[in-house]
């Protein structure tokens, strides 16, 4: 779909707001959320926003607004979806590699943390003992539409690797830290529904690990859009109603419904 605006409207909006605007179409990105929403069947669904892709104040308020949380990677993000009227409680903290102030400021405000760094483990569970955290583990699945953007391959800085994952199991046994979540990022721009599916099942297999106290599993996001009039991207009703039949499936094996 092609959108322009008269001329004579965008020298209003310029007048208005000063240059240089940009300007986005709201009901393009309702869209997208309700696309989202309407594919999954899951006994609680949670959409969180990644905002470093564009954090306006005006855009995060209007994906609030649709039922949206918003997931930060710095201290300035976390302020800016504060700012846009988003309660802490629907707000996660995705880092990596970051100073443990960091850290410190997003639990300061209330924001969920989620951790891939043994350090940082043993940091949190020194100075927030009994703090709830989700950690973030790396598929090892090549995904993307660019080298650059496979976050979740092997190799890749981003999540707990594959030969880790035996020893950070045993050493959250030692810890007072609660593992509420577990959650993984392939990339961004993936086109093949394929990628996911395998990455899945290998989060779903992590999450077993900490099945009593597991709240919520993440699958990260990065489904390709069509940027193109010959552009493809992912079948999103086709795909979300298999990873909602599987995801409903491991919530009935373990006992109990997750997010």
């Amino acid at each position: 779909m092609h959108l322009a605006l008269p001329p004579a409207q965008l020298l209003s909006l310029a007048d208005t707001y000063g240059l240089p605007l940009f300007v986005y179409d709201g009901g393009t990105i309702t869209r997208q959320i309700e696309s989202l929403m309407h594919a999954l069947d899951v006994p609680s669904l949670q959409i969180h926003y990644a905002c470093k892709a564009l954090n306006t104040i005006g855009v995060i308020k209007h994906i609030h607004k649709y039922g949206c949380g918003i997931d930060t990677v710095s201290p300035g993000e976390i302020m800016i979806a504060l700012q846009a009227g988003v309660p802490a409680s629907s707000i996660s903290f995705t880092p990596s590699g970051v100073l443990t102030e960091e850290y410190a400021f997003a639990i300061s405000k209330g924001v969920h943390v989620h951790v891939d760094q043994f350090h940082v483990l043993d940091w949190l569970d020194t100075h927030y003992p009994g703090l709830e955290i989700t950690l973030r583990f790396n598929p090892a699945i090549q995904a993307g539409g660019h080298s650059k953007l496979q976050v979740g391959s092997d190799g890749s800085k981003f999540g707990i690797m594959s030969h880790q994952v035996d020893a950070i199991k045993e050493k959250t046994q030692t810890l007072s830290l609660r593992i509420t979540g577990v959650h993984m990022h392939l990339g961004s721009d993936i086109g093949d529904s394929g990628s996911f599916d395998q990455a899945y099942e290998y989060l779903l297999t992590i999450a077993r690990k900490w099945s009593d106290t597991i709240e919520r599993v993440d699958l990260g996001g990065g489904f390709k859009i069509p940027y193109h009039p010959q552009d493809h991207s992912i079948d999103m009703p086709a795909f979300g109603h298999k990873i909602s039949k599987r995801f409903n499936r491991f919530c009935e094996e373990i006992g109990r419904p997750l997010t």
